[in-house]
């Protein structure tokens, strides 16, 4: 079954919890290196965009989130539909 955008959000708003949401993103041409998000003015920014302190993998981004936040990973994916369903 596909899902709607609302309940897409649904999902992630009752998996939340009441912690604080921290945004990761993936690097545009590197799937393995993220950001927070707000050290970039646009969303997905090439690896040469961001500077290299900021840049970690995703077990990096989960161990900075740590037990204060819920890490929220935004991520390219070629075929979007269903992805993550299965």
């Amino acid at each position: 079954m596909t899902k709607t955008i609302k309940q897409r959000l649904g999902n992630l708003e009752a998996a939340r919890g009441e912690l604080p949401v921290m945004v990761f993103e993936q690097t545009w041409d590197d799937e393995n290196l993220f950001y927070l998000a707000s050290k970039s003015g646009h969303i997905m920014a090439k690896r040469n965009e961001i500077d290299t302190k900021d840049l970690m993998t995703r077990t990096q981004a989960e161990a900075m989130a740590g037990n204060n936040h819920t890490a929220l990973f935004i991520v390219y994916v070629k075929d979007w539909r269903g992805y993550g369903e299965g």
